[in-house]
């Protein structure tokens, strides 16, 4: 998922604007994977280890990253269509 959100990342010339996006995102991650647990733990009766919590959080890091990039090429092809976009 990680190399996935590498390859799928919209600003591409610069390695240091991925790596920033893939940290903001994975810290997201962590954050919306933490209320979930805390949300259902008591009404699934699951115990989850630390090694499955980083799995998900990586996972939806990545999830998140590729929406967001799939989101900039909508908004651009929509420019182009517009006659907007910047040559």
């Amino acid at each position: 998922m990680v190399l996935a959100t590498l390859f799928f990342s919209a600003k591409a010339g610069s390695m240091a604007e991925i790596l920033r996006q893939l940290l903001v995102s994975f810290l997201y991650g962590f954050g919306i994977v933490y209320l979930f647990i805390g949300l259902t733990k008591k009404m699934f009766k699951y115990n989850s280890n630390s090694v499955q919590i980083i799995k998900w959080a990586a996972s939806l890091a990545a999830l998140v990253a590729v929406c967001q990039f799939m989101q900039e090429v909508y908004q651009t092809y929509l420019e182009v269509l517009k006659g907007q976009a910047p040559p």
